[in-house]
């Protein structure tokens, strides 16, 4: 089964342009693209209403790195990490290795001006790092190779701090499933741990932790939580997550109840995606999966509904196809970024 697509034909814009970040009803309509161009990294937006993708904010600055990891918290954009690969425009000179980065880059949308800048650095070197923001803090997991396991980013303070991780003998800190979960109405982060398929629960305000599930199971790469509901991909076939009335690769789990949910796809379209999709949440129960393809040269994503409905979860596609984007270029990385502006 291959995807149907809906081409667009909008190419990428050169222009600057500013962008909506949260829409009507708090829906997101847009997601960050980091993407590799002749000239260095620079920051893309696609709107999600019309498909088009322009450039935005500044150039991020010479030592960005790929592998790197960005994250809202406030009014302020943050890059964290990276890594290098011999690469001869490694900022530490460092050309004939592989290493990590621990940089931190912000910026800050009320002050454009300012253009990008170089914050205080994280205490470890950091790629492909988790993180969520919650409370002006900054919380990375994993991607360090040190084996430490995650430390919080005090953005008033200007402070870092190691977090520790639970206190239980059967789980390897260094294991962290990405992603780590804000389950904001609860002020916790829910941790998955692949060494036993374990997920935990740090609760933020007296920094302990709670075993939710001693036997979760595989993680998804790709997951968000909606209203209580942890939703997640598994493949369906081999590097495929595919969506019809006899194949769902979604996946519902009861935060609160602790349970597995059956999940139905009911759109009368059937679509396969490759499995290095990702999975945003735009908001009111609406989702999105994303993803490029370096062969083709484009940016492809699909719009859908869940909701939680006598015990099971539904998912309901807004279209019928898969849109369509092209867009030029040997590196993609995708992220949403919900501001305060």
């Amino acid at each position: 089964m291959s995807y149907m697509s809906r081409n667009t034909n909008n190419p990428s814009s050169s222009s600057s342009s500013s962008s909506r970040f949260g829409g009507q009803d708090g829906v997101v309509e847009a997601l960050h693209l980091l993407a590799w161009t002749a000239s260095g990294f620079d920051w893309y937006v696609l709107n999600l209403e019309n498909g088009v993708i322009s450039q935005t904010l500044s150039r991020m600055p010479p030592k960005a790195r790929r592998g790197s990891t960005a994250v809202a918290c406030g009014n302020q954009i943050f890059v964290l990490g990276g890594a290098c690969g011999r690469d001869p425009t490694c900022p530490d000179g460092k050309i004939h290795e592989i290493h990590l980065h621990d940089y931190v880059f912000y910026f800050d949308y009320q002050h454009p001006e300012n253009g990008w800048r170089e914050a205080s650095s994280m205490l470890l070197q950091r790629m492909k790092p988790s993180a969520v923001t919650l409370d002006g803090k900054i919380y990375v997991f994993g991607g360090s190779a040190v084996g430490r396991f995650a430390e919080v980013l005090d953005i008033g303070q200007n402070s870092r701090a190691l977090l520790r991780p639970p206190y239980a003998s059967n789980i390897d800190p260094v294991s962290v499933s990405y992603p780590v979960l804000l389950d904001s109405s609860r002020s916790r982060i829910l941790v998955h741990f692949a060494c036993n398929n374990s997920l935990y629960a740090y609760n933020v305000n007296d920094k302990s932790w709670h075993c939710l599930n001693e036997n979760f199971g595989k993680w998804s790469f790709a997951a968000v939580i909606v209203d209580d509901v942890l939703y997640g991909l598994v493949d369906s076939r081999e590097d495929l997550y595919c969506f019809s009335e006899t194949e769902c690769s979604l996946r519902g789990y009861d935060v609160v109840e602790n349970k597995r949910l059956p999940a139905k796809w009911l759109p009368e379209f059937q679509v396969c995606v490759p499995n290095h999709a990702d999975l945003f949440h735009l908001g009111n129960g609406n989702l999105c999966l994303a993803w490029y393809s370096e062969l083709e040269m484009h940016f492809y994503y699909i719009k859908f509904n869940v909701c939680k409905n006598s015990g099971e979860v539904h998912a309901t596609g807004e279209s019928n196809s898969v849109t369509c984007v092209e867009f030029q270029t040997s590196y993609c990385q995708i992220s949403l970024l919900e501001l305060k502006v």
